[in-house]
């Protein structure tokens, strides 16, 4: 019996649409008039931006961007000149993936060029530590973590504030404008609860998918002249994410 391989794919982002507008945008990606990236590329258009051409309604743009592929998907010449530019365009050089669906971080592989992650850099830090013997295998008696979960604190304590400064240099305006990029917060039994600015700002962090160029221009830069916040360590820890694409580095 021959195994049947599922396709990976990106899953659409939290509130993108109604349920008919990511029906009718499936059925435009699977008819091939739409690319298979559509997903990937909508993330870099804020959750809460606000429609440039409906401002006084105060419409979200991706739900526009929806009901404009909806409607429109199957012929891309009848789309908004800002979708088609977006769909059809050069691919954004990073993205905020908040769900980071086991579907979506598969479909991230098929992507020309490579896209990291937070997760990837932690990951690599755990290796490195692993390797050099520094992995925590212990933990005081009336500590409340296993070894292991001190471990991945520690690698995750280690990665983000290097993944922030990559973040702050490719899309300030992400951590700036918090508010506009990310959720303001969520609901739960019927009441709202905000989010503050510094969670905001960590889940961008956290969201945050960076091209591979991006990656080592700024690690490149970090070895010729510095660059603040990105020492011996950090540029060891970029150096071993970057090495699958660029085996120079090795």
């Amino acid at each position: 019996m021959t195994a049947v391989t599922e396709t990976p794919r990106f899953e659409p982002p939290l509130h993108f649409g109604v349920e008919w507008h990511e029906e009718a945008i499936d059925a435009h990606i699977a008819a091939g008039s739409l690319p298979w990236d559509t997903y990937f590329r909508v993330r870099v258009v804020g959750t809460q931006e606000v429609d440039p051409l409906d401002p006084a309604e105060r419409r979200r743009l991706l739900f526009s961007i929806a009901e404009d592929l909806a409607k429109h998907g199957a012929t891309p010449e009848l789309l908004r000149p800002d979708t088609h530019k977006l769909i059809y365009g050069d691919l954004p050089n990073a993205v905020l993936d908040f769900e980071q669906s086991h579907s979506s971080r598969k479909a991230y592989a098929k992507l020309e060029p490579m896209f990291y992650r937070l997760a990837d850099l932690i990951r690599t830090i755990k290796q490195q530590r692993a390797f050099n013997g520094q992995t925590i295998t212990e933990c005081m008696p009336d500590s409340y973590l296993t070894p292991e979960e001190l471990e991945r604190s520690r690698c995750r304590s280690l990665a983000r504030p290097l993944w922030k400064i990559i973040v702050e240099r490719t899309h300030p305006e992400w951590l700036r404008r918090n508010d506009v990029y990310c959720q303001s917060g969520f609901f739960s039994f019927d009441r709202s609860y905000e989010w503050s600015e510094s969670t905001r700002r960590r889940k961008i962090i956290g969201a945050a998918v960076i091209s591979d160029e991006v990656v080592y221009d700024i690690y490149d830069e970090s070895v010729r002249t510095g660059v603040k916040g990105i020492g011996p360590k950090g540029r060891g820890s970029l150096r071993e994410l970057l090495c699958d694409e660029h085996p120079e580095l090795i």
